[in-house]
């Protein structure tokens, strides 16, 4: 072996971490591949001796091929989903149906990643939690509000019609408080949106 050859000769486990894969996932590569360019085959504690340029370039081959077959996958599954769902998918769809099941999960996983990342940084909070203490302190709100106009009118001997008048005034402010909120969460939404 010349010296050039040595010089880029390594071992499975070295080979492995300059593919950034595992041992095992590259040894089970090299087994089912006869035509793996190896120097020599390990066995018995003896070291495989891998010519690391040319394993390179086979990895990125059979990468790039089995990248190819995938996708080619993926677009006649995607032809057999408009052809039975008659034709309507999303671009979304058609970019989901392009990963393959490992690259879905990794970026479900990224998703969750960031949940987590942005509820510790109190970006995120749970929704469940909030709406019933939300509901409870609107009704009590509601109820004490809508007594005001009774010891408005008791205070100040109002007639009966000012305190129905100022009870009304009360009650219609109050039933516009869903709607007030709704614009604030969809301002809110959309300030979240443009950042």
């Amino acid at each position: 072996m010349s010296e050039e050859s040595a010089k880029y000769t390594v071992n499975l486990a070295e080979l492995a971490e300059i593919l950034d894969t595992s041992t095992e996932t590259l040894r089970k590569v090299v087994n089912r591949n006869p035509d793996f360019p190896c120097i020599s085959r390990g066995h018995h504690g003896i070291p495989y001796e891998i010519d690391s340029r040319h394993a390179i370039q086979w990895w990125n081959d059979h990468k790039a091929q089995a990248d190819a077959a995938q996708s080619a996958r993926s677009n006649e599954i995607m032809q057999l989903k408009m052809e039975l769902c008659g034709g309507d998918i999303s671009e979304e769809e058609q970019e989901i149906l392009k990963l393959s099941g490992k690259q879905r999960k990794d970026e479900i996983e990224a998703n969750l990643k960031m949940i987590t990342y942005r509820r510790i940084m109190g970006e995120l909070i749970e929704v469940a939690p909030l709406r019933g203490i939300f509901q409870t302190a609107i009704i009590r709100t509601r109820k004490e509000l809508m007594n005001v106009a009774t010891e408005f009118a008791k205070r100040y001997a109002l007639p009966r019609e000012d305190r129905l008048v100022l009870q009304d005034l009360i009650e219609t402010k109050l039933n516009r408080l869903p709607e007030i909120i709704e614009k604030i969460i969809e301002k809110e939404h959309g300030n979240a949106n443009a950042a």
